[in-house]
């Protein structure tokens, strides 16, 4: 029997940073720096096989976001899939996810048809094995592969100077979003 961990039971060290973070709150200037940082590696993308286009949205806050566009396949100019990526880059500590979408038109339906969902095309393997190899050079730790991005770190009662978003502080929102509103 295999016991699921959870991300910060597993990784004690993020569990101290975001002590310091958001209880503590020790950190604000830290934080600010690293929310106006670049993320150097994110130029290796370019040279993944499939990618036709690359937008990176890095703005002054605690992730960035990819949107990677691969090449449309075309079915006998009656059917169209466009296939893209989304990315999501903490700049606090080392994880990202990943989402995959499809947008399809077909001579049949009027407008398209957009999904968002786990690579379902050889194209979309490849690219998220290069992505994977990518990210893991660099230790990031693919989140929703082997923890829930969904994960408690803190109830909000145990934040009193921050305010609350959803039911409590998640593994998400501490690491992709800026909830102590240091970016403003």
């Amino acid at each position: 029997m295999t016991q699921e961990l959870r991300f910060i039971d597993e990784y004690p060290k993020f569990k101290s940073l975001f002590e310091k973070i958001f209880i503590k709150r020790e950190l604000d200037d830290w934080y600010r720096y690293r929310c106006k940082e670049s993320i150097e590696f994110l130029h290796d993308l370019k040279h993944i096989t499939h990618i036709i286009e690359i937008d990176i949205r890095n703005h002054y806050f605690p992730s960035v976001d990819v949107f990677l566009k691969l090449q449309n396949i075309n079915g006998e100019g009656r059917f169209l899939l466009e296939q893209k990526v989304h990315l999501q880059i903490s700049k606090i500590i080392p994880v990202y996810l990943i989402n995959y979408g499809y947008s399809i038109r077909h001579s049949l339906i009027i407008g398209s048809l957009d999904l968002w969902g786990p690579p379902q095309t050889f194209e979309l393997f490849e690219v998220d094995a290069e992505i994977e190899n990518i990210f893991a050079s660099r230790k990031f730790i693919k989140l929703h592969e082997k923890f829930d991005a969904q994960d408690t770190i803190y109830n909000w009662t145990d934040l009193p100077n921050v305010e609350s978003v959803n039911r409590s502080l998640t593994l998400e929102y501490a690491a992709f979003y800026d909830v102590l509103g240091l970016c403003e």
